[in-house]
């Protein structure tokens, strides 16, 4: 699965926003969920938004992949 940005302007009103930046969660194939941003203050979204929301994607996909292998290290223990 690849991690991407997709920037469009919402014309049917959804959420009420003008604009819209999203990025995918994912680690190793699997989607774990998606950051979204709406309606920039002071402008549109930039290039480097949207470099700045991949980082963070990539960090939170890095997190929650930790703390999955955390629990499960927790499981392990507990059961042994």
């Amino acid at each position: 699965m690849k991690v991407g940005v997709a920037i469009s302007d919402v014309v049917t009103g959804l959420f009420g926003a003008v604009s819209v930046l999203a990025a995918l969660v994912g680690r190793g194939g699997a989607a774990l969920g998606q950051i979204l941003v709406v309606d920039k203050v002071g402008g549109d979204f930039s290039e480097q938004d949207e470099v700045l929301l991949l980082q963070l994607a990539q960090i939170v996909a890095a997190s929650i992949q930790s703390w999955r292998l955390y629990e499960r290290e927790l499981a392990a223990r507990r059961e042994a």
